[in-house]
């Protein structure tokens, strides 16, 4: 899933881990955000209309390639069925990037991660059959 975001709250990270809490409710489940693959970009797409008012084109398609720094971050079960744990996760990530206030211009690729499914999880028959 690609979610654009704007600059306002990119820059601001108190409103991005509150981003984060409304788009899991708008997943399913306001409590966590596991199964989510979310790529968060800013907002780098502008118009300006006749009158040099500057308008978001998030909608619009892209017809150059988005170059910018991404930082991708595989998460935990833990993390990604946790709201709590996801928000702070994402503190501990702007630390990291160098700014404990925001996510410093990179777009964030999150990733739920699984633990290794064998055979011995779900006793996997020769043919393929879970048995």
């Amino acid at each position: 899933m690609r979610v654009t975001v704007p600059v306002s709250v990119a820059y601001d990270l108190n409103k991005f881990k509150s981003t984060i809490g409304n788009l899991a409710a708008k997943l399913g489940c306001a409590a966590c955000f596991s199964g989510a693959n979310c790529t968060f970009h800013i907002e780098r797409d502008y118009l300006l209309d006749a009158k040099l008012k500057v308008q978001s084109s998030a909608g619009l398609v892209r017809t150059v390639p988005d170059t910018a720094p991404a930082v991708s971050v595989g998460l935990s079960p833990n993390a990604a069925n946790s709201l709590s744990q996801l928000q702070t996760a994402i503190g501990k990530i702007a630390k990291e990037m160098g700014c404990l206030s925001c996510t410093s211009g990179f777009d964030l690729n999150l990733r739920s991660e699984i633990s290794q499914l064998t055979s011995r999880n779900f006793k996997v028959a020769a043919n393929g059959a879970l048995g």
